[in-house]
């Protein structure tokens, strides 16, 4: 995943489709991996950042 570079030190949070966090951590790189390897299949939101927020959303098949 390919974020804004003024993000890199900010946490970030995979949450559900249900609203429950699964992964929480800080992004190191601008190009950060998150490994969703045992997550379920389905879709998945991904938020980074405090003041400069930027979410995506994911779809794991």
């Amino acid at each position: 995943m390919k974020i804004d570079t003024k993000l890199v030190g900010s946490n970030y949070a995979v949450i559900d489709i249900l609203g429950k966090t699964i992964i929480i951590g800080t992004i190191k790189t601008n190009n950060e991996i998150l490994n969703l390897e045992n997550s379920q299949a389905g879709v998945y939101f991904i938020t980074i950042g405090d003041n400069l927020k930027q979410t995506f959303k994911i779809i794991k098949k």
